[in-house]
């Protein structure tokens, strides 16, 4: 482990830990309204990027839709990806953003309707992914 792995990682845990604490000082985005399980995939992408600036984030880019490599959203310092289902997201997807944002040297998200297979909470705990819930009209922290 180098003195770059450790910083990636202290800093990837203080911005997790700040997004957090200001989650819930924070209005709901107003790009969707009403219940969120009945937005769209593109609302629930856009809410997330509002939310996000919400949180100063920077450079916030929607993805496109498709062919996107799993990036729903990304800002200068995210990677986002937003699974808008009707399941819980499991192990496979959180392993696919994680790469995706180690790649890109960013720290990675995930955000969800319904929730995280014990497997997925396992490995974003080992790895600093951000697991977040969209309901009651806030943005949740799950881990």
């Amino acid at each position: 482990m180098t003195n770059g792995d450790i910083y990636d990682r202290d800093y990837r845990a203080r911005r997790i830990a700040e997004l957090r604490a200001n989650a819930a000082a924070k209005a709901r985005p107003q790009s969707a309204t009403g219940d969120p399980s009945t937005w769209t995939w593109r609302e629930a992408e856009n809410a997330v990027a509002d939310w996000l600036r919400l949180h100063n984030e920077q450079q916030i880019v929607v993805g496109r839709g498709t062919h996107d490599g799993g990036v729903d959203v990304e800002t200068s310092r995210w990677v986002v990806q937003v699974k808008h289902w009707g399941g819980r997201v499991g192990a496979e997807a959180v392993r696919q953003i994680f790469g995706v944002a180690t790649a890109r040297g960013k720290a990675a998200m995930v955000v969800t309707l319904n929730g995280f297979t014990v497997d997925a909470l396992a490995f974003a705990e080992q790895a600093g992914v951000a697991l977040y819930v969209y309901r009651d009209g806030q943005f949740v922290a799950f881990s």
